[in-house]
């Protein structure tokens, strides 16, 4: 397992809890937030 996929284990874990329980809001809604957060330039407080 890379670090990316280690960093992303919570999220695919909640993302198969949503999936199992037929959430597609839920779904939706952690797939923009995931979007969001890549798309977001790095705060100064992350980059030091």
């Amino acid at each position: 397992m890379n670090e990316l996929e280690a960093l992303l284990l919570p999220l695919r874990k909640q993302y198969a809890v949503y999936s199992r329980q037929y959430d597609n809001a839920g779904k939706e809604a952690l797939e923009q937030a995931v979007l969001r957060a890549l798309r977001s330039p790095p705060r100064k407080i992350e980059s030091a």
